[in-house]
């Protein structure tokens, strides 16, 4: 999904107006959306919403009425008297009250169920009034307090919709609901502790430019459904090379991860001294392969390959280069194959289909001057001097290759902060190309995936481990 300025996303506006569109079925359709994926978000069946004047409010007023009207325990708190509110706005205010909403007078003192943030929209710019600021505090202060999630409309409120600066009250959502076209800013570094996961609600009336230089992740997995008579050859096979000495799990997790993104066949190989180890440690539809050189590696071939989880010092560099120079089959260069790369300068062996996936620090070794440019600019440098696809992880992951795009994933959050999420990623990637799709959207849909399975698999960001990510990946998945 690709991103807009307000500017463009103005014009997209204008031009659905003078097709006869109206506003008030606009805000009908996008409060039934947003109802919609509440629903999904709580069991508690309870929700604030926090109300400013425009059009924005209208959207929360929308979504207000039809939850209390299916039962929800709904509770508004306005920044302005009612007759305060824009007609639309107080059309919507009416009828939330008729279907069952009352307004709150006074902060509430804690919140179970979902925080709705309507105060502000995209027309607005600098620093929130008075009255919308003090209601910004509120909700950080109940969102950081309580059991609650903070879901804003569209944008939080206080964060510039273009460049994603927050003002000193803007409110820090743990979700953001982008209404029918992405907002740029969302996509900015400085915007992530601000906006939290991003969920798009579509609106036919308004669609998406065709092309940008950012855009959103999503899943397209849907569009690669099996007919009925597909076999386990036709769903590819990976050979991955991992794991060492204290780092065998990390073999096992990649292995694992490449079967549950859809292989057909995963083969692990590994040193012969291992062999013991991973042949017990491995679930038993993965292959492990001793090996009494590594060149053995290339003497089988697989649809896709997997270098470098865990794989430390057991890892030889002359066989690395022959198989960046003699495998053509889509190849995830990660961790240690990556420092190895970057250590003996072997960066002109990078090709095409290769796909790296560097975290700072080994971007740091991989790209000289890294350490004094932003995220963006590093993406767009590396793809620039080399043809490979690039991954490079963070809280917004950012995906791309030379002249196309910056493919920006907003699924996951902090209980991913663990060891072995990236062994996870590595695995769903090869997984995903070892079936046919290329090598960039495989590391587009491999991040949107684990992202989303770290979240179905979180009880507690402090607990969630890669084995509850691997786990809950297939729920993920067409």
């Amino acid at each position: 999904m690709f991103a807009v300025t307000s500017a463009d996303m103005q014009r997209i506006e204008e031009t659905a107006f003078s097709q006869g569109i109206l506003a008030e079925d606009l805000i009908k359709t996008v409060g039934k959306g947003i109802a919609s994926e509440l629903i999904t978000r709580t069991s508690q069946r309870e929700l604030i919403a926090y109300i400013g004047k425009g059009h924005n409010a209208a959207d929360a007023l929308v979504t207000a009425s039809l939850l209390a009207a299916q039962d929800w325990r709904v509770q508004l708190r306005l920044a302005y008297p009612p007759e305060q509110l824009r007609p639309l706005t107080h059309k919507a205010y009416e009828s939330a009250l008729q279907n069952g909403a009352r307004v709150l007078s006074e902060a509430p003192l804690q919140v179970k169920g979902l925080i709705l943030d309507g105060l502000l929209g995209l027309g607005t710019n600098g620093e929130p009034r008075a009255a919308i600021a003090t209601l910004c505090e509120e909700i950080n202060t109940l969102s950081a307090s309580s059991q609650s999630q903070c879901i804003a409309i569209d944008i939080p409120t206080g964060l510039d919709a273009d460049t994603g600066i927050p003002s000193p009250h803007t409110i820090r959502a743990d979700h953001t609901l982008s209404i029918a076209v992405l907002k740029q800013g969302l996509l900015e570094h400085c915007a992530v502790n601000h906006v939290g996961t991003i969920q798009r609600i579509p609106v036919k009336e308004l669609p998406p430019p065709a092309h940008s230089d950012i855009a959103l992740i999503e899943n397209s997995l849907h569009q690669h459904k099996r007919p009925f008579d597909f076999h386990k050859g036709q769903a590819g096979s990976v050979g991955i090379w991992a794991g060492s000495t204290g780092m065998l799990g990390a073999a096992c997790l990649c292995a694992e991860a490449a079967l549950r993104a859809g292989a057909g066949l995963v083969t692990l190989y590994t040193n012969a001294k291992h062999y013991p180890i991973l042949a017990t440690k491995a679930p038993t539809p993965i292959m492990v392969k001793p090996l009494s050189h590594q060149r053995e590696i290339l003497e089988t071939k697989h649809d896709a390959y997997v270098i470098g989880p865990g794989l430390g010092s057991d890892i030889e560099p002359p066989v690395l280069w022959d198989m960046l120079e003699n495998i053509t089959a889509p190849t995830v260069l990660d961790a240690d194959a990556l420092n190895c790369i970057a250590k003996h300068a072997k960066q002109h062996l990078i090709k095409s289909h290769h796909i790296l996936t560097p975290h700072p620090g080994e971007m740091r070794r991989l790209l000289k001057g890294a350490e004094s440019m932003t995220r963006r600019d590093i993406v767009q440098q590396f793809c620039t001097s080399y043809p490979s696809v690039l991954l490079y992880k963070g809280a917004r992951t950012i995906v791309s290759s030379k002249d196309q795009s910056l493919w920006i994933n907003a699924t996951g959050g902090p209980g991913m902060a663990s060891a072995g999420q990236g062994d996870v990623l590595a695995g769903a990637i090869g997984g995903l190309c070892a079936q046919g799709i290329s090598p960039l959207e495989s590391a587009k849909q491999a991040s949107y995936h684990c992202g989303r399975a770290s979240e179905i698999a979180t009880e507690s960001a402090l607990a969630l481990t890669a084995l509850d990510t691997l786990a809950a990946l297939p729920k993920t998945l067409p």
